[in-house]
């Protein structure tokens, strides 16, 4: 009788860390990156006018540089620490976050030299984050 009950906690006891050990290495760090991703496709959405435009205020363009930065490193981050890595490739999440830092720099800088061009370079750039990603059109 005493085996019986020593085997019964011991089994649920070991559930219970096993269940522990996946949550905290698999199922909260993929859900920490698919929320950098989501916020990542909302900004994407939310600065497109601050990153084509060149009548955009001084503190909406900082803003912007500040956070499209910050979600490169915390995509990058996010990735990294996943045990098991679901989802797009090392090397797409890299272009991505690379992609990211080209739109953070590009934001900004020579407001007055904003050609047809460029416009077409950051959208295209902005399209290649969501494929990378496997962002899905709404």
């Amino acid at each position: 009788m005493n085996s019986q009950i020593f085997w019964t906690i011991f089994s649920g006891v070991l559930i219970f860390v096993l269940g522990q050990i996946i949550q905290q290495l698999i199922i909260e760090p993929y859900l920490q990156y698919k929320k950098v991703v989501g916020e990542i496709d909302n900004k994407l959405k939310f600065y497109a006018n601050v990153t084509t435009n060149s009548m955009i205020s001084e503190e909406l363009v900082k803003e912007a540089v500040d956070i499209l930065r910050k979600l490169s490193c915390d995509l990058e981050s996010s990735y990294k620490m996943m045990s098991i890595r679901m989802g797009p490739s090392a090397k797409d999440i890299s272009e991505a976050a690379t992609g990211l830092i080209f739109l953070s720099n590009s934001t900004g800088i020579n407001n007055n030299q904003y050609s047809d061009k460029r416009v077409d370079r950051i959208i295209d750039t902005e399209v290649k984050i969501r494929k990378l990603l496997k962002i899905a059109k709404l």
